[in-house]
């Protein structure tokens, strides 16, 4: 790892707050400035960037409920960015 590079951020669980709705958790990192959140709908190819974010966790909205969403999160550092982190399935209710 190179200096300056967080660790990969290690995801903590999701949960449905609401109608389309789902908040997820990670980590805090050690080096960390901020934290990109992705989104990988099953029937996607890639993920897509939901949000930059200096929290642990974001509530990502509207959602199509009933369905599966797999999210992922990656640190920020002054020397680059961390790989991904392992994936974490939710549904929005």
């Amino acid at each position: 790892m190179r200096i300056g590079v967080p660790s990969i951020p290690r995801m903590k669980g999701v949960s449905s707050t609401s109608h389309g709705q789902i908040r997820v958790r990670w980590g805090r990192v050690h080096g960390a400035k901020a934290y990109k959140l992705f989104i990988k709908r099953l029937d996607a190819t890639a993920p897509e960037l939901v949000t930059v974010t200096t929290g642990a966790s974001h509530t990502v909205t509207g959602l199509e409920s009933y369905r599966p969403h797999s999210f992922s999160v990656q640190a920020i550092g002054t020397a680059g960015t961390s790989l991904p982190s392992d994936s974490i399935l939710g549904v929005a209710a």
